[in-house]
Order: structure tokens, then C-alpha cells, then sequence
């Protein structure tokens, strides 16, 4: 599909369309165009897309062939009459007296933001504790089942409570109480690998 653009009263296409029409590529009809001197610029209002009018387009030559294009158009830019209204004049109001409001003894609470923001921050900081404590004690078993050529048993408790694909390394502090089902049971099947280790 060829694009015309009417810009300033001329039709004008742009240089890749034209590359389209004479089944080149870019590239090429870039050199036909420097190499015919044809002028191609940007238009205002079009960013850097380069356009070539109608009359330089017909004078293109590909193939030992011109190809005359014509665009007939009428200026469908019609102008209407401005029809101004009077403005009606604004009524005239009284002005209205209101009696003075009473005033309301305000009374303002101001809580103590400062022991919540602290006990906050001392449950985060126990949380904080408690998960490098579960997270070094998980690693530590899951050493001796990497040893023992057990870690399947680990992987499958790890899916039981994280979801399947989570690794125990990437639990967060939400997932505290995850963790200490997870270290509870890899403690119960590490006593029981030991156990199985003693009897062979």
C-alpha cells in the first residue's frame, strides 16, 4: 500500500513506500536517490522520516522506467462562521449574613510511635535470629545427605512445605515457620540415615 502525505498544499511519499512501489530495498532506493539527485527531506512534524514529493517521484528512474504518480485532491478544510452569544447579565443576590460558628474545643491524642516502631523492630530483629539459626542448622544436615548420597529425601521435604522447585537457601523471613517444619524433619531423617549407617 502506497501512503500519500498533502503537506502544504503538495502530495508527498515516503522513501521506504517508494522502495516498496519500485520492489527495492531501502537501501537501494536510498542510492537512486542520491545518485539522481532527487530531493528527499523530512518533513515538519514527522520526525526523521524523509519524504519525497510527487514531482520529484515521477522523475525516479528504475529499470530504464518512470513511474508518473498522480494525486488529485480538493482542500476539504471548511471554515464556518463564529457566532457569538451575549452574555446574560448575572442576577443580582443578596448577600447573606451567617452567624458566627462556635467553636469546638479540639482535643488531640498523640500516640507513641516510638514503643510500636521498637517492638516492631525487636520481633523483626528475633525473626532475624531465629531464620540464620534454622538456615545454619538446615545446611548442616543437608551436608550429611549430600554425603550419604541422600539428598532426594531432603529435596522432597523441601517441596513438601516450600512448594515443589523452592530451595531450602531461599526461604525468607515469611517463611520461618516452613523452615522449622523442614529442619524438624531433616533432623528426624538424619537420625534415621545415622541409624542405617551403625547397622551396616
Amino acid at each position: 500500500m502506497l501512503n500519500r502525505v498533502i503537506y502544504g498544499g503538495k502530495v508527498y511519499y515516503k522513501v521506504v513506500d517508494l522502495a516498496v512501489l519500485f520492489d527495492l530495498s531501502n537501501y537501494k532506493m536510498n542510492k537512486i536517490i542520491e545518485k539522481q539527485e532527487i530531493k528527499a527531506e523530512p518533513l515538519d512534524g514527522f520526525g526523521r522520516i524523509r519524504f519525497v514529493s510527487e514531482q520529484e517521484a515521477s522523475k525516479i528512474v528504475v529499470n530504464n522506467e518512470v513511474t508518473i504518480l498522480k494525486t488529485e485532491f480538493t482542500d476539504l478544510v471548511e471554515t464556518a462562521p463564529i457566532h457569538t452569544v451575549e452574555e446574560a447579565p448575572a442576577k443580582k443576590t443578596k448577600a447573606k449574613t451567617k452567624a458566627p460558628k462556635k467553636e469546638v474545643p479540639i482535643e488531640t491524642v498523640v500516640n507513641d510511635c516510638k514503643e510500636n516502631v521498637a517492638t516492631e523492630l525487636e520481633e523483626i530483629a528475633k525473626l532475624q535470629e531465629e531464620h540464620a539459626r534454622l538456615m545454619k542448622k538446615g545446611k548442616l544436615t543437608c551436608v550429611k545427605f549430600h554425603n550419604a548420597q541422600k539428598m532426594n529425601i531432603a529435596h522432597k521435604i523441601c517441596d513438601k512445605h516450600l512448594g515443589k522447585g523452592n530451595a531450602f537457601i531461599h526461604a525468607t523471613l515469611d517463611n520461618v515457620e516452613q523452615m522449622r517444619l523442614i529442619v524438624a524433619e531433616l533432623e528426624i531423617e538424619s537420625v534415621k540415615l545415622d541409624e542405617v549407617e551403625i547397622q551396616v
